[in-house]
């Protein structure tokens, strides 16, 4: 039995020469644990990695005599996986090939009616599952015999009563990463814990009552030292929804994990997620802020999503306005800076929320264009999609393939969602630009925690967010405080040349950062 998992991936290749080098300095925890947890289990398998964009001229790393694929990308890589599964079968019309994770999980069966050509849907989480198929296979079932008997296999004649497989994450191996090859600067990527407390409508986990659950703090810690011995690599993203699940044990469960950190000689760097009504101005959660510092967080990601309770409820956050705040001053006052996902326009927005969202925005001196401009992106199958959809606010066409295609109840803001998307989306320069700083951004908080310290570098840095913010300050004014597109237009050319030449200052910045990592000759 031939056996192949394949990353898909949304990445610009500068040079055709990268095709086949490009995928070893990525890094999949996800992907990298179903590779792990099978050859655990004794099954032959290979593993690639498939850039989307150029997926024709990658076609070569497809195995056309496997008997099963399992393909493995989100929404960017859908068209891809429908390429990749049509080449297959005119190739080898009996070879079973199926498309795992969280695009596939909500969207199955749109997916499965679009490419007829795919034999399966497997549930997150899918290690047991395609064990379950490939096994199944060897024993001469057929794909629809198991997708009739199994709940977490999804096929094009059986799809109804399928479920998430919610499994322990401590039954699953660590990430297999041999096949990755680390740079200098590069990020490794790992879980310390499955499931969400959270419930936002937005959220494509919230349909499935997913139960938490986590590692042991040294469990993860030897992980973070073993990923740094083998690989060099010294900075780490926690891919855990909230990192301080669950609760108050879960606190005590992320200081544990500093402590187990700083009791070896190497400093390492972090970034996570937590959720800001998690953490309040008390001593014992001062402690852990001031924990979570020292163990190598100079960054920390919270969803606040917006500046007025009344959006907070709509996305059915837990955290209000003030809880916000109060999570924004704690971190900043310990040398951890927050980074929030926020969400200025949904289709309810009103131009009064506008404003509250703005001002947060200008009063927490956020220098992130896109939380200027982002509207609440529609997952296909989330709460808040079903919640559109009986309101009527749904565009005709709005499916799987769409994150946009909604109706708003506000005529003004729909002219702001119709602006934004004429001026800074669909790859337009600023929007390009502000992607490009955001990688400069997490370089800076990498080296800011590995290298130590970066001398006036860091001040550079920190009187650039601060002029990029004013200056976005000053360009949205008119927009979201005064109603007034008109003068936003006419001042765009002016913006957009005072923003290309900030995105210039930190281009430089990059460039300086670059040196001192390679004279500190340490690989962050």
């Amino acid at each position: 039995m031939r056996t192949q998992i394949i990353n898909l991936y949304y990445e610009k290749v500068k040079d055709k020469k990268d095709f086949d080098n490009d995928y070893e300095n990525l890094d999949n925890n996800d992907i990298g644990r179903v590779y792990a947890f099978i050859r655990r289990n004794r099954i032959p398998v290979q593993l690639e990695y498939i850039n989307c964009l150029t997926c024709e001229e990658e076609f070569h790393k497809v195995d056309t005599e496997a008997d099963i694929i399992l393909l493995y990308g989100d929404n960017t890589c859908r068209e891809a996986s429908y390429y990749i599964s049509e080449n297959l079968k005119q190739r080898k019309p009996n070879a079973l090939i199926g498309l795992t994770g969280r695009f596939a999980t909500e969207a199955g069966d749109p997916i499965l009616n679009d490419c007829r050509d795919m034999d399966f849907i497997l549930m997150e989480y899918p290690e047991y599952p395609f064990l379950d198929l490939i096994r199944g296979i060897e024993e001469g079932k057929t794909i629809e015999e198991l997708g009739k008997e199994h709940p977490h296999i999804k096929t094009q004649k059986y799809r109804e009563g399928k479920i998430f497989c919610n499994t322990d994450i401590n039954l699953f191996p660590w990430a297999d990463r041999s096949y990755l090859r680390y740079e200098n600067g590069m990020t490794a990527y790992l879980c310390g814990s499955q499931g969400c407390l959270g419930n936002c409508s937005f959220c494509r986990i919230s349909n499935h009552n997913l139960k938490w659950s986590g590692r042991s703090p040294q469990d993860i810690a030897n992980e973070i030292i073993h990923i740094y011995e083998t690989k060099g690599v010294k900075f780490f993203a926690l891919k855990d929804c909230s990192m301080e699940d669950p609760g108050d044990i879960g606190k005590e469960r992320l200081k544990q994990l500093c402590l187990a950190l700083l009791e070896y000689p190497v400093r390492f760097g972090f970034r996570g997620y937590i959720r800001a009504e998690s953490f309040h101005d008390t001593p014992e959660d001062r402690e852990i802020i001031k924990l979570l510092f020292e163990a190598g967080f100079r960054v920390i990601l919270i969803g606040i999503e917006a500046g007025n309770d009344e959006d907070l409820i709509y996305y059915n956050k837990r955290a209000r306005t003030k809880d916000n705040e109060e999570a924004i001053r704690l971190f900043r006052e310990a040398g951890i800076d927050p980074i929030y996902g926020f969400i200025m326009i949904n289709p309810h927005t009103t131009a009064d929320k506008m404003k509250k969202n703005f001002e947060f925005l200008v009063k927490y001196k956020d220098f992130h264009l896109d939380d200027y401009i982002n509207a609440l992106r529609i997952f296909y199958n989330t709460p808040i999609f079903h919640q559109l959809k009986s309101e009527g606010l749904l565009e005709g066409s709005m499916d799987y393939k769409e994150y946009y295609d909604y109706k708003f109840e506000d005529s003004y803001v729909k002219t702001v969602f119709d602006f934004t998307r004429e001026y800074f989306h669909d790859k337009k320069e600023l929007t390009v630009r502000d992607l490009e700083f955001w990688d400069t951004i997490h370089l800076f908080y990498r080296m800011k925690s590995t290298v130590g310290d970066l001398g006036k570098v860091d001040e550079a840095m920190e009187e650039l967010k601060v002029k990029l913010a004013d200056r976005m300050a000053e360009y949205f004014e008119p927009l979201y405080m005064r109603c007034n597109m008109e003068e936003c237009r006419n001042n765009y050319d002016m913006f957009k040349e005072d923003m290309v030449k900030l995105y210039e200052e930190a281009e430089n910045l990059k460039l300086r950062l670059i040196r001192i990592n390679l004279k500190s000759s340490k690989v962050i």
